[in-house]
């Protein structure tokens, strides 16, 4: 009777030691996984500052933040391809090349810098209606943008018809008038941006031309002084436009510092929002 005794208090000493180190080993693996988890969420929590929330909110506050109030130009003329010669032989020039109008919009630069998967992964899980509202903005200022942009090409077509000159690809020697670039400048002067004035000169043994860097347009004197005139008609004509550009302008700019300040909210924050694969317990 006494060993069976002895034999069972070793037994269940023997369990409770078995036990202790069981719980032992679970606790150990159970704390490293805690630990590993919480280091992979801040590791996963700086890449997405890193690769998605800092970029965003730095070019909200540097690019858009001139562009919507107007202080960088949103539309400017450019030269490049503008069309394609059908037809053409293997020993032509395929493109047409000339000027053309320029939209300021950030929006695919910014896109195509972030990390698409990071990106994605904070728009399902951390980040959802903080990143909705960037690409509700986004939109908005796309589609004030493109207005801009229309309403600068209509002012080229006003130049370029009442002006009574051929546009600016004109054969050498002959009279010419830059529309585009011309519709650039108005657009300028109209929103207060940084505008030279324009001067009218004669070189020896040559049309007259409208110039301020370049020569924007070469005629006769007669055409010139009537380019001039019809370019104050339209800055005339054109400020209740200019008003409502303003306006829409002004409440974007509201949107954009609010967005601004979420975002820098979001970039300072300690902890990740939410749960994700990305960054899992098991």
């Amino acid at each position: 009777m006494q060993y069976a005794s002895r034999t069972g208090e070793q037994a269940i000493r023997l369990l409770w030691y078995l036990a202790g180190v069981v719980s032992t080993i679970v606790g150990s693996w159970t704390a490293s996984k805690i630990h590993v988890y919480h280091d992979n969420r801040k590791l996963h929590h700086d890449d997405l500052k890193q690769k998605v929330l800092t970029p965003i909110r730095d070019c909200l506050q540097t690019v858009y933040s001139k562009l919507v109030r107007h202080l960088s130009p949103v539309v400017t003329e450019d030269w490049g391809k503008v069309s394609l010669r059908r037809g053409s032989t293997v020993t032509d020039q395929q493109e047409i090349l000339g000027p053309f109008l320029k939209v300021g919009d950030p929006r695919s630069a910014i896109e195509a810098s972030l990390d698409q998967a990071l990106l994605e992964d904070g728009a399902q899980n951390h980040y959802g209606p903080l990143l909705a509202e960037w690409r509700r903005f986004s939109n908005s200022w796309s589609q004030h943008a493109r207005r801009c942009e229309a309403w600068v090409s209509e002012i080229a077509a006003q130049i370029l018809e009442k002006s009574g000159l051929p546009p600016h690809l004109a054969p050498a020697g002959q009279p010419y008038v830059m529309h585009l670039r011309l519709a650039c400048y108005v657009y300028m002067r109209l929103l207060e941006l940084p505008a030279r004035a324009l001067r009218k000169e004669h070189p020896e043994q040559s049309w007259w031309r409208l110039v301020d860097d370049a020569t924007l347009a070469a005629g006769s004197e007669a055409r010139i002084d009537k380019l001039i005139q019809l370019l104050n008609e339209i800055v005339e004509t054109e400020r209740g436009t200019t008003l409502k550009i303003r306006q829409e302008a002004s409440d974007l700019n509201g949107e954009l510092g609010s967005l601004i300040r979420k975002f820098s909210l979001a970039v300072a924050e300690r902890r990740l929002r939410g749960r994700c694969r990305l960054a899992r317990f098991l």
